[in-house]
């Protein structure tokens, strides 16, 4: 088990309170802003080492950082610049803190860097995330192609309205979140529709997205041909924006092969299935 820290007051907590040995990495802020110690702030970081070196119930593993500044990338160029960017930055902050610790690690993970890097020089370990399964974003992002995203979810659907172009989906922002993403012409999209086949999916249907949310539909905007092919009862699969966020709320997964893996069983079981629903 390996904790992160960045407080003293925290290092205190955790020895005052566990009641075995764990590892320990400092949180460092490499330019994101969202939390941990910056990058070059060497005072603080010799006040943390200090008081890990005090606490025998921990055990200092090395730095770590989350780059989530690279989610907010015009392209793949600017995920590499900030990859490297914090790359470097950890690199500098690992070669003060090896004076004292020279097995120290430096872990970096965000999942449109791990996938894009060129160079991972000064990286002991990466934490790539996400890119077990991809999603619209990281697509969006240029880290992934539509093949490369490997979860979808099953949605009904329960109401075709042609006079509107839309069709509507049991499949709202309890299943999907409501993390979302804007196309060139700037509507934000909840999700992009596929074709559900017996072996997995088809490529995202043009000109197709769920534009809208309540708390258990979607509405999915569409083009006339696109719309022909729906009826009520069918299922559609959609691919989040961020699948992260939508593999907890659905809490499991449904196999190709017709396995379900549940988050809280832990332990996959086979369901028999009949028809294509991956």
């Amino acid at each position: 088990l390996g904790v992160l820290v960045e407080s003293p007051r925290v290092i205190r907590h955790l020895q005052t309170s566990l009641a075995s040995t764990v590892d320990v990495f400092i949180k460092i802020d490499a330019g994101y802003g969202r939390t941990g110690v910056a990058f070059d702030n060497t005072a603080l970081l010799d006040l943390l080492l200090d008081a890990i070196a005090s606490a025998p119930r921990l055990r200092f593993a090395g730095l770590l950082t989350h780059g989530g500044d690279s989610y907010h990338a015009a392209g793949p160029e600017e995920v590499r610049r900030c990859f490297d960017r914090v790359r470097i930055r950890l690199a500098e902050t690992a070669s003060h803190v090896r004076d004292r610790h020279p097995d120290a690690i430096v872990s970096v993970g965000d999942t449109p860097g791990c996938s894009l890097a060129g160079e991972y020089g000064g990286i002991d370990e990466i934490r790539p995330g996400n890119f077990v399964f991809y999603d619209i974003m990281q697509l969006e992002l240029g880290a992934c192609g539509a093949e490369d995203i490997a979860v979808a979810v099953a949605a009904p659907v329960v109401a075709v309205h042609p006079h509107r172009g839309e069709a509507v989906i049991h499949c709202g922002s309890v299943h999907l979140s409501k993390e979302a993403s804007r196309d060139a012409s700037g509507n934000r999209i909840y999700g992009r529709v596929v074709f559900l086949t017996e072996n997995g999916w088809t490529e995202p249907a043009p000109g197709t997205f769920v534009r809208s949310l309540s708390q258990e539909h979607g509405i999915i905007t569409t083009t006339d041909e696109i719309l022909s092919l729906l009826h009520e009862g069918m299922l559609l699969g959609i691919l989040p924006v961020h699948s992260c966020l939508t593999a907890q709320c659905m809490r499991g997964y449904l196999t190709l092969d017709g396995t379900v893996a549940d988050h809280f069983a832990g332990i996959p079981f086979s369901l028999p299935w009949q028809g294509a629903f991956p």
